[in-house]
Parts: C-alpha cells; sequence; structure tokens
C-alpha cells in the first residue's frame, strides 16, 4: 500500500464502489464532499 493513502470501501457487492483519501487533501470539508453524498444516495437499478 502507498504510505499516507488511505481508502474505505463501501456497499455490497452488485454496488461496491472504493474512496481513496490523498494524503494531504482529506481536510474533511474540501474536496471530498462527494463521500458523504454518494453514501446515501446510491441506487442504480
Amino acid at each position: 500500500r502507498d504510505e499516507g493513502l488511505r481508502s474505505r470501501s463501501h456497499g455490497e457487492e452488485p454496488h461496491r464502489y472504493v474512496t481513496v483519501y490523498m494524503p494531504s487533501v482529506a481536510s474533511e470539508d474540501e474536496n471530498i464532499d462527494e463521500i458523504d453524498d454518494v453514501d446515501g444516495e446510491y441506487s442504480e437499478e
């Protein structure tokens, strides 16, 4: 694994996706606002 990178996988098999956090970008509010949005609104039927 790369030093300083954090990743997290969401969802279950048919709809699984992985979010990778860049080292210095993970400033909880700036470039990662997609993460919270996608969490509850992932419906693809």
